[in-house]
């Protein structure tokens, strides 16, 4: 009777083992790519952000408390039901705090949430800046505008750069 508790105590800790190692590798992925796996979501379509929103809300709201939901952002899965409800959760905070009424932010759009085109010319744009600029507070401002065009932003923002670059190297020099 020992030998089979034994056996069945290491079968129980590789299980755990396995499971943790599952988890480690599905939380490696891309959190969208991870997110299209449960819902799917035309991103092309008028106020998609604001439809998955309203999707992992109804999904995880039958389970869990608003409370509840917000810890499960942070909570250490141990199942991979766990693994994947934290990681609704975690998504729909992203979505969240990189939009405004459903529209992303300029800084959501330079994550993705916009097209490809919005992203790419957003990374090329932030690529081309200097590796010693700085960012004031009229640019951190300008990263959470949905109301401005990309060209507009990269006009604003370089100038609050360049601004904000240059009074920090006379403060430094002082």
């Amino acid at each position: 009777a020992k030998t089979n508790l034994a056996n069945e105590q290491t079968q129980a800790s590789k299980s755990k083992e396995d499971v943790k190692r599952q988890i480690q590798i599905y939380q490696s992925r891309p959190i969208k790519e991870l997110a299209d796996e449960v819902i799917k979501v035309d991103e092309s379509e008028e106020g998609w952000i604001t439809k998955v929103i309203n999707q992992i809300d109804d999904i995880l709201s039958k389970k869990y408390t608003p409370e509840q939901i917000k810890t499960l952002r942070v909570k250490e899965p141990e199942t991979m039901e766990e693994a994947v409800e934290g990681m609704l959760a975690r998504y729909s905070m992203l979505l969240q705090s990189d939009s405004v009424d459903g529209k992303p932010t300029i800084w959501g759009k330079l994550l993705g949430l916009g097209t490809k085109e919005e992203q790419e010319e957003l990374k090329a744009f932030k690529n081309s800046l200097p590796e010693d600029a700085a960012m004031g507070s009229v640019g951190a401002a300008l990263l959470q505008r949905t109301d401005i065009s990309i060209e507009e932003f990269k006009k604003l923002y370089a100038e609050d750069i360049e601004k904000t670059t240059k009074a920090h190297k006379e403060a430094v020099a002082k």
